[in-house]
This record gives structure tokens, C-alpha cells and sequence, in this order.
């Protein structure tokens, strides 16, 4: 039930792949292979958006989910979101956030995006 005179709750939660799950790389022969069917959620994203769930029972609200993971991947991490109870889930494209140069631009833009959305 909300409570009359407050504003709901909007929180946006920014996820990726796990890639340090155990099921993500395998090593034969002095050779490494990436799986990339094993990369969803990180656990510490999950925890994350099941926090800000548990935030938002009470008073209502939304979660939107974003990343900037690339293609396949992106689409697991937001469907696996979306099916934990995220409200949206959201992709940016064309962007590369492993690459140095670009990872502080990328993230100050990123908040400033959410500063102009309302979120809390």
C-alpha cells in the first residue's frame, strides 16, 4: 500500500555478465576457451536488483534495469532482469565500456542520463 504524499520510489540498476563464474572459462592443454552460454546475471547484480525490489514493496515504485554489455549478452543480462521483476531493461549500443579510454565517458554520461530521467 503507498503511503498518500510520497512520491514512488525510481531506481535504476546498471547490470553485466559474471564473468568470474567458474562455468564461463574452461583451460585444456594450455588452452583457454570462453563459453559465453554460461555469461547471465553477476550474483552481486542479482542481489542488487532484488534489494531494490524489496525498497519499492512497500511504498511502490519501479526498477529499470540497464547495461552496456554487447549483443547476446546484453539480451540475457536484461530478459534475466526483467524475469527477476525489473520494470524495464534497457541497452546501450555502439559503446565499448572495456575499453579504458572510453569507460570514464561512458560512465559520466550514463549519470548524467540517469540525473535527467528523475531517478532517486
Amino acid at each position: 500500500m503507498k503511503n498518500k504524499g510520497v512520491d514512488e520510489m525510481k531506481i535504476a540498476v546498471l547490470v553485466k555478465t559474471d564473468m568470474n563464474s567458474t562455468k564461463v572459462y574452461t583451460i585444456h592443454r594450455d588452452k583457454v576457451t570462453q563459453h559465453t552460454d554460461n555469461l547471465f546475471l553477476s550474483d552481486t547484480d542479482k542481489n542488487v536488483i532484488e534489494f531494490a525490489l524489496n525498497w519499492i514493496k512497500k511504498d511502490g515504485g519501479r526498477v529499470d534495469a540497464y547495461t552496456f554489455e554487447n549483443e547476446i549478452l546484453a539480451d540475457r543480462v536484461l530478459h534475466e532482469a526483467l524475469a527477476m521483476g525489473a520494470n524495464t531493461a534497457t541497452k546501450f549500443e555502439g559503446v565499448n565500456i572495456n575499453d579504458p579510454l572510453q569507460a570514464n565517458l561512458i560512465a559520466q554520461g550514463f549519470v548524467e542520463y540517469i540525473k535527467n530521467k528523475g531517478y532517486d
